[in-house]
């Protein structure tokens, strides 16, 4: 599946002109692991996207007062602060985003994912240790990666406090729009985080919501109970998706 091709061609099917570039984590991925320092979220998905929005502004034909920020997952958990950091951008469209602390995030995926048998509970122990692990005042850039979730360093942990800080989301210029999209079938992000877009935004205005029953993950269609072996069966973004980015872009 490439969800990211999809609407890279979708979009551009439908008049809007894209962008879409590799991470460095893949790009450079033998220099991230070796990063002895350990690799932030503004290494990882940040920066690049900053200077792909001040990119896109220069290159011929396109309109500089509607360029927009998409992201997906993680890239739309960390929009609040790319549109708070980036210079005159339109908006931002946040696909199964959240502005819950990731470790949250991965704690209610593994609590969906494992089982109720005692190695499932075993597991899950482990897990929310290393969450309280991540969650420690006491975390620090020392803090050994084997203790924490995905084992990540605790420069990354210590880099996602300080991007999803409230501070930044209000520090975004009120004329910045909004599109948050979430598939009802998406047990990575689910419609807590949807919800929690609430209570992170309070009264902004120009916030576009929409939630779509059948799509996962990815946006694509799924059926029944939705788990990882999902993913495997070949499957595009969901036209109604895309037809929502292009009306939200080009109908303001």
């Amino acid at each position: 599946n490439k969800p990211f091709r999809d609407i890279a061609l979708g979009l551009a099917k439908r008049g809007v002109g894209v962008i879409r570039y590799d991470k460095r984590t893949f790009m450079y991925a033998n220099d991230a692991s070796t990063d002895t320092n350990g690799i932030t979220v503004f290494d990882e998905t940040i920066n690049d996207a900053i200077t792909a929005l001040q990119f896109a502004k220069t290159m011929q034909g396109v309109d500089t007062n509607a360029v927009y920020l998409c992201g997906h997952s993680l890239g739309g958990m960390c929009a609040p602060y790319i549109s708070a950091k980036a210079t005159n951008i339109a908006g931002a469209i946040i696909l199964a985003g959240s502005p819950r602390p990731l470790e949250d995030v991965i704690l209610d995926q593994m609590k969906y994912l494992l089982g109720t048998d005692a190695e499932s509970k075993k597991q899950l122990q482990v897990i929310e240790k290393r969450v309280k692990a991540a969650k420690s005042p006491t975390l620090t850039t020392n803090t050994s990666p084997e203790t924490l979730p995905l084992n990540l360093p605790g420069n990354y942990w210590l880099s996602l406090r300080e991007m999803l800080n409230p501070k930044h989301g209000q520090n975004v210029p009120q004329s910045v729009r909004f599109f948050i999209a979430q598939g009802e079938c998406d047990y990575q992000v689910t419609t807590t985080d949807y919800k929690a877009w609430d209570t992170y935004w309070g009264n902004r205005k120009n916030i576009t919501k929409k939630l779509y029953p059948t799509l996962n993950h990815l946006f694509m269609e799924g059926t029944g109970k939705s788990t990882p072996t999902e993913y495997q069966a070949e499957g595009h973004v969901a036209d109604i998706l895309l037809d929502d980015i292009a009306t939200f872009i080009t109908k303001k």
